[in-house]
Formats: C-alpha cells, sequence, structure tokens
C-alpha cells in the first residue's frame, strides 16, 4: 500500500463531512500525512518485526519511512490494510473531533492487541499432576 492509498483508505473512512455543514479540509491533512504516517510506522516497528520473524534490534534493521505519499509502506500487509487506516483516522479527528477520534484510537489498540494475540506463541510447559 502507498501513502497515497492510505490517505485516501483514511478519508473515506472517516468521511469528508463531521457533522452536517462542516467539510474536511483535506489539503491541510494532506501537508502532513507523510509525518503522521511516519509516526504510526516508527510505533508499529515493533508490530511488524513480529509479524515478519524479525529481530528489531539486529544491526541490518531500520524503521522504514516514507518520503512522499506514493511511496510503498513497508510494513506487513495485515498492518496496513488494518492498523494504518484507524491510527491516521484517529490522528486527522483528534482536534475536529476527539469522541469519534476516541473510537478510532480504541480501534486502532484493540487491533494491534488482536494481532500480537494471534502471532505470538507462548512456550509450552510440561504440567505435574500434583494430585497422584
Amino acid at each position: 500500500m502507498t501513502g497515497q492509498e492510505l490517505f485516501d483508505t483514511t478519508s473515506r473512512l472517516i468521511g469528508e463531512c463531521l457533522e452536517e455543514g462542516e467539510n474536511w479540509d483535506m489539503i491541510g491533512f494532506r501537508c502532513c500525512a507523510v509525518q503522521m504516517i511516519n509516526v504510526l510506522i516508527s510505533e508499529l516497528d515493533w508490530l511488524d518485526c513480529m509479524l515478519k520473524k524479525t529481530d528489531p534490534d539486529s544491526d541490518e534493521h531500520s524503521i522504514p519511512v516514507i518520503e512522499k505519499l506514493s511511496d510503498t509502506i513497508e510494513l506487513h500487509d495485515l498492518i496496513t490494510a488494518s492498523l494504518l487506516p484507524l491510527g491516521l483516522g484517529y490522528m486527522f479527528l483528534s482536534e475536529e473531533n476527539p469522541v469519534r477520534a476516541a473510537f478510532f484510537y480504541k480501534k486502532y489498540e484493540q487491533q494491534a492487541a488482536d494481532l500480537k494475540k494471534r502471532f505470538v506463541r507462548g512456550k509450552r510447559h510440561p504440567v505435574r499432576d500434583v494430585y497422584r
């Protein structure tokens, strides 16, 4: 997914009209979208490493960033499809409509926790039968 595709998806997700008569000025958001996306990428790098089974502490690892909206976001597809639109929606809405922003943030946190649960495997330990 490119930054532009993420921006368009988020714009449709939050809608261009918050309340009757109030329209979004997406030009202002477009100017700071790259920086917002890069903040989300750095925030989700730990989950990306977990999903790709890479070591975030290795010397070869660097957090991928984009420089323009046409750049491809180099994160796992599950993150770009489910988490980034929610996180960007939260950032867009935080000043204009804090209630809707809180909804997007809560969904963002839940989705991140669900992804972590799906892909983190615990270790099996033998259980001693104490009643024998």
